[in-house]
């Protein structure tokens, strides 16, 4: 949270000052709702609506109450703001460029024309106001502020609030395109890729050689469904194969890397053990294939069956930026990588739906049973496979 200079320093002073040391737009939204008050100006409650650019979330609130201890973080998705509870909010007005909302919630002149604002009078709220909060590329967000005072927001008071909404977007502007670089970051390259970008990795070679179970699966059959399906239905298939494979690598912890056409390509990075990464890829891969099972099973006549193609492998890979000067991908490349893409291949002349390696399966010798052995495309010995008992 901002440290404040005393009770003596002016909000505009503290904007430019004390307010830059905030870490978070939590810590920022409690400070300035303390700076307020410090000022003068009698505020209980302080609420930040900011839009973001997450691919499932569109906006984070953070709200501030004097006498309430941290800040409330809330989400909203985009069926939030499609309810009938925003719609009614004196936010919808708001991004539909009303400029300011200001109700009063108590005495003669109380105007409770929002839903909410019953809750906030009920809680002892005298005056309420809502103004825009604009950030550099013309971005409208939001900053609500209620009292408790018997006299309400007088117009001074107002005012002052308003002259330092400008500033005070400028500052949580650059807390919000920190929070969005961390998450495109995550989006497109993973928690572990993202963050190492994030620290700096970002030229041609940084990176480092890890061990990690490599896991790689692709959809059998797609071409046939390519060219089967209407372009709309075989991207939803395609979509939901990745949730059943991807989805279960994320819930194992595993890193998926890319996706390659109609496959996915995780590894699960040796940090306690061979034995644990390899169980933590056997169970994301159990996962997966059991997913697909259930979708199959329950799925309408008109959607496909999905099937995968799935190879487990354990080695040594180059964990890093490869690519041009100037156009990089974080990825992870190796022969470890190339013999599992391979290996995954040879599900349909095996037979099986899931194969492994023989330095996967000597990391859970109880887990596994030899198969037979298999050449691969591109790999000079032919390699001894296994399959689950």
């Amino acid at each position: 949270m901002g440290k404040m200079r005393g009770p003596t320093t002016s909000l505009h002073d503290w904007l430019v000052g004390a307010a830059w040391e905030c870490g978070s737009p939590g810590a920022l939204t409690a400070a300035y709702g303390q700076a307020l008050n410090a000022a003068g100006i009698p505020v209980w409650r302080v609420q930040v609506g900011l839009r973001t650019l997450h691919p499932q979330l569109v906006a984070e609130n953070h709200t501030w109450r004097a006498d309430a201890d941290g800040v409330e973080v809330a989400y909203a998705t985009r069926e939030t703001v499609s309810s009938d509870a925003f719609l009614r909010s004196p936010l919808a007005p708001l991004y539909e460029g009303a400029g300011a909302i200001r109700c009063r919630l108590a005495g003669e002149h109380a105007a409770l024309d929002y839903p909410v604002l019953h809750g906030l009078a009920a809680a002892g709220a005298t005056d309420y106001a809502a103004l825009p909060m604009f950030f550099s590329d013309g971005q409208l967000n939001a900053v609500t502020f209620a009292t408790r005072d018997a006299r309400g927001f007088t117009t001074g008071a107002l005012g002052r609030i308003s002259a330092s909404v400008g500033l005070l977007g400028r500052l949580f502007e650059v807390h919000i395109l920190r929070a969005t670089a961390s998450t495109l970051l995550d989006t497109y390259l993973g928690q572990r890729s993202g963050r190492r970008v994030l620290e700096g990795s970002i030229r041609r070679g940084d990176g480092e050689e890890i061990e990690a179970a490599v896991w790689f699966a692709d959809l059998r059959g797609s071409t046939a469904l390519a060219e089967r399906l209407p372009r709309g239905v075989y991207l939803d298939a395609l979509n939901a194969f990745f949730d059943a494979t991807a989805g279960s690598v994320a819930d194992q912890g595993g890193e998926v890397l890319k996706f390659i056409g109609d496959a996915v390509l995780a590894i699960f990075p040796v940090e306690g053990g061979k034995p644990e990464a390899c169980m933590r890829a056997l169970a994301a891969a159990r996962g997966a294939l059991a997913r697909l099972d259930g979708m199959n099973e329950y799925r309408d006549p008109e959607w496909p069956e999905l099937r995968a193609a799935l190879a487990l492998h354990l080695g040594a890979v180059s964990f890093g930026n490869v690519g041009t000067a100037d156009r990089l991908d974080f990825t992870a490349i190796g022969p470890a990588v190339n013999e599992t893409a391979r290996l995954a291949e040879a599900c349909k002349q095996a037979g099986h739906s899931l194969l492994v390696s023989q330095p996967f399966a000597a990391a859970l010798p109880e887990a596994f049973a030899p198969l037979d052995r298999f050449r691969l495309r591109g790999v000079a010995e032919a390699m001894q496979v296994f399959v689950p008992v």
